[in-house]
């Protein structure tokens, strides 16, 4: 595996991922709030049987996304093959899907949104300009979705055609979210959206960074995470009642149930939050960023870590028992008596309450997906987050500092480019300047 910045400052991780970096591999920080580029090329995942979407359970059979580019629908109970619908595009990582009326909705890195039937045949798809990498929303027969073409689109649910598009200065990868006939959905422009069923805007609320993960509604509350590490509370009028800040991007959508707000971090951490303060109750520190939100149930807490485990915590935050995969486990866990969640070791699991493998299911492909992440044609767009993984060879890892920042790893550094330099700045508040061949110059 190959870690490199040229002089043209396309900064790539080539090969497959060596799992052995993969406490300090910050993937999902970097997949979600890198800076866009006029030639929309931030990064590009390949194809390999990764698992970063979050499993849907239905009547028995449980329904995901994966890097090899298929659908896959898989017996819940024993993990069996069902069927599987293959798109056509270089990557599917969808994060989720919707199902509604016996018909199944997901998006594509291929620019489409799929309909399929429940026995997985194709009934329509309707192609988007960019990337569909969103949870769709289905609500009276209207489906909704966001993409990396900056649209919000509503499609009739049954013939797959376009009602309307709402446009946004930026791309669109948070899920749009249904309360009382409003839809609430973020973007890289910065800002939280409200609209109409009908693709009004009723009002937005602007952050100080990107806005890429969904929002939580409860009790006529809004729960908005940015990346500009703040977790947000709005009333429905979308004013701001509190906010609670993070020590890193907050990427993941949270969770609000009986009183609490969860939530997961880049900064490591699971934060549990008084719902209606914002007070912090407890939080809960892993090995690595936290990108899809936590299963909350009665009396326990699954998370998901990039640092290859799932966590079960009980209710005060204490470790119950941990599961390891031998990749990051990004996605949100499922959990309804067994908890399945997916790996970028190419595999599904089904976990029981006690932390015991039931089941492991192998994508087709059992090679890991690649990843590629260029920063061309950056100049001027500010501040980037990047994870230690993606030092230099030639030079800028002595950016790091040997010490550990106070949650325990190098996460979300900062890094500036101008005409001929790079600045890398750590979260405590070291710059060191770079040329562009990599070496220290000041």
């Amino acid at each position: 595996m190959e870690r490199y910045i040229d002089k043209d400052f396309s900064l790539s991780t080539g090969g497959f991922m060596d799992q052995s970096i993969q406490r300090e591999f910050e993937l999902f920080d970097v997949l979600t709030v890198l800076r866009e580029n006029e030639k929309d090329a931030i990064f590009r995942i390949g194809e390999g049987g990764s698992i970063g979407a979050t499993p849907v359970i239905k009547d028995g059979v449980l329904y995901f996304g994966s890097c090899d580019k298929n659908f896959y629908a898989v017996e819940a109970a024993t993990g069996r093959l069902v069927w599987k619908f293959r798109t056509d595009g270089p990557v599917c990582i969808c994060r989720g899907c919707a199902i509604a009326g016996g018909r199944i909705y997901f998006g594509s890195y291929d620019h489409y949104l799929y309909c399929l039937g429940i026995d997985g045949s194709l009934i329509w798809r309707f192609k988007a300009r960019d990337i569909v990498n969103s949870t769709p929303l289905v609500r009276e027969g209207i489906v909704y979705f966001g993409s990396k073409d900056q649209n919000m689109y509503a499609l009739d649910a049954e013939k797959g055609t376009m009602l309307w598009k709402f446009w946004t200065p930026g791309s669109i990868s948070a899920s749009p979210v249904w309360d009382d006939g409003i839809i609430y959905f973020g973007s890289f422009d910065k800002n939280l959206y409200a609209i109409s069923a009908q693709g009004k805007l009723l009002w937005k609320y602007r952050t100080d960074d990107y806005v890429v993960e969904p929002v939580a509604v409860s009790d006529g509350i809004i729960y908005l995470p940015s990346t500009d590490r703040n977790l947000y509370a709005l009333s429905a009028e979308g004013k701001l009642l509190w906010k609670y800040r993070t020590f890193g991007p907050c990427a993941s959508m949270p969770v609000a149930r009986g009183g609490r707000v969860y939530f997961g971090c880049s900064d490591h951490n699971l934060y549990v939050l008084d719902a209606g303060t914002g007070r912090l109750l407890w939080k809960f520190k892993t090995r690595n960023i936290i990108y899809g939100n936590p299963a909350v149930t009665d009396d326990r807490v699954y998370v998901c870590s990039c640092d290859q485990n799932l966590y079960a915590l009980d209710l005060d935050g204490r470790q119950l028992w941990k599961y390891k995969t031998q990749g990051f486990a990004s996605s949100a866990p499922s959990a309804a008596g067994v908890i399945y969640f997916g790996s970028w070791d190419c595999h599904m699991y089904a976990v029981s309450s006690d932390g015991m493998l039931l089941w492991k299911f192998k994508a087709a492909s059992s090679t890991q997906a690649p990843v590629t992440i260029s920063l061309e044609h950056m100049q001027g767009m500010g501040a980037i987050p990047v994870g230690p993984a993606m030092e230099s060879r030639r030079g800028v890892e002595e950016a790091m500092p040997e010490r550990r920042d106070n949650y325990g790893s190098l996460t979300s550094n900062y890094i500036r480019d101008g005409d001929d330099e790079l600045d890398i700045t750590t979260m405590d508040g070291v710059t060191k300047q770079y040329r562009s061949s990599g070496k220290k110059y000041r």
